[in-house]
């Protein structure tokens, strides 16, 4: 069994030529697929500059290319001229058609153009395929922070609808969000793609000594997402930083992910909270992230987009109380006195008081996220993901008892 698999996401390669992921991949998600096939394909836009084995494995996560088939394809969208160029654009478009053409199977994630491209193949050839819904093209798109983002969105999403809509085996990475604006009335189901061990008990005792001796010296509000990204919210917390200054609170800002530092660094100047932001980097998945989202009070994602929150997920299983947006994905994870409009940086200013002045409040927060991440665990999660794979592979038997 030859498995393919396409998306978009960006790879880097070091100096000793070796392949690295971004923090939405590992060898963990690799895994999910490798033990399903003999030959396992991965197609993703691979960055042109090399950079130092030290800093790759600081920040990304490493590809195991003696598993793993890695076939980079252009980036159409760094340089922009890449997208409108017609020879880069072919060049891009024949080794996905290549690629399908050698595979049995294809799992492409959505929204993604290659994805599209591999799907468009994939049906044209009578090949099995799995799609994962990870997102919503139309809000990150809309919020990209330019005129092309806004002129793309309503096509990309009426793209995607179009594609889920006469399609069938999918994985939406929600419950309900995803589904409700990319319907099929075929066969899908939805799991987080999320890797979560057991929570342990000592972790929510720790959360309970640090909420239990937390004083109002200095309130650490962290946030998780790239720099570059508008929607995620960063400024939203700044200003929220700036009300609880303004009432004598004194707080300190961690920015976890890539981008551009002295640009986030003017924004916080700009709203006099510059002494207290810190740009944190990007850290590899799994245990890093799990230390810095021990050493934050507060978990503060205001983001307008978000259907999966994984971030989120981690934080809760760190028993940390989580602050998200009400228009997202989010709310099917935090309880709703925690959901607030993402524009509000008043309200949420107003629930981290709640939270600091009513350590009662903050301590039930820490309990609900905690219990509420148990089912999120990977056993969980990889048996019914495991079973619906198998189903998708092996279309029209009744053999695999799917958990839906």
């Amino acid at each position: 069994m030859k498995i393919l698999f396409v998306h978009d996401a960006k790879t880097v390669k070091d100096t000793e030529n070796h392949i690295y992921t971004d923090t939405s991949y590992n060898m963990k998600v690799w895994n999910r697929y490798l033990k399903h096939c003999d030959e396992f394909t991965v197609i993703l836009r691979q960055q042109s500059k090399e950079i130092s084995t030290e800093i790759a494995k600081s920040r990304y996560n490493y590809m195991d290319t003696s598993r793993i088939r890695y076939v980079p394809i252009p980036d159409l969208m760094n340089p922009k001229t890449n997208y409108f160029s017609y020879f880069i654009r072919k060049k891009h478009r024949n080794v996905i058609k290549q690629e399908v053409k050698k595979a049995d199977f294809i799992i492409v994630r959505l929204p993604s153009a290659s994805g599209h491209i591999a799907l468009n193949y994939a049906k044209r050839t009578n090949k099995k395929y799995l799609i994962e819904v990870v997102g919503d093209p139309f809000i990150s798109l809309w919020y990209y922070g330019n005129i092309y983002g806004k002129v793309l969105a309503p096509i990309s999403s009426l793209k995607m609808k179009r594609d889920i809509k006469h399609s069938t085996n999918i994985i939406y990475v929600s419950q309900r969000f995803l589904q409700n604006l990319y319907p099929t009335k075929n066969r899908s189901i939805g799991i987080p793609d999320v890797f979560l061990d057991p929570p342990n008990i000592s972790v929510l005792n720790k959360r309970i000594q640090r909420i239990n001796s937390m004083n109002k010296d200095v309130i650490k509000l962290g946030l998780i997402g790239s720099l570059d990204v508008v929607y995620r919210g960063h400024e939203t917390l700044l200003k929220a930083a700036t009300l609880l200054k303004s009432k004598q609170i004194n707080v300190e800002i961690h920015f976890l992910g890539p981008g551009n530092i002295p640009m986030m660094m003017n924004k916080a100047k700009k709203y006099n909270v510059e002494n207290e932001t810190k740009c944190d980097g990007t850290l590899p998945s799994g245990e890093a992230v799990y230390k810095w989202i021990d050493n934050i009070d507060i978990l503060v994602m205001p983001t307008k987009a978000e259907t999966l929150g994984r971030a989120i997920i981690e934080a809760m299983s760190r028993g940390c109380p989580v602050i998200g947006s009400l228009e997202t994905a989010i709310g099917e994870q935090i309880g709703s006195d925690c959901l607030i409009k993402s524009d509000d940086y008043i309200g949420i200013a107003n629930i981290i008081l709640k939270m600091i002045n009513n350590k009662k409040y903050m301590l039930s927060c820490a309990y609900e996220n905690y219990y509420r991440s148990f089912k999120y665990t990977t056993e969980q999660t990889d048996l019914i993901r495991d079973n619906f794979i198998k189903l998708c592979l092996n279309e029209g038997e009744d053999k695999y008892n799917v958990i839906l």
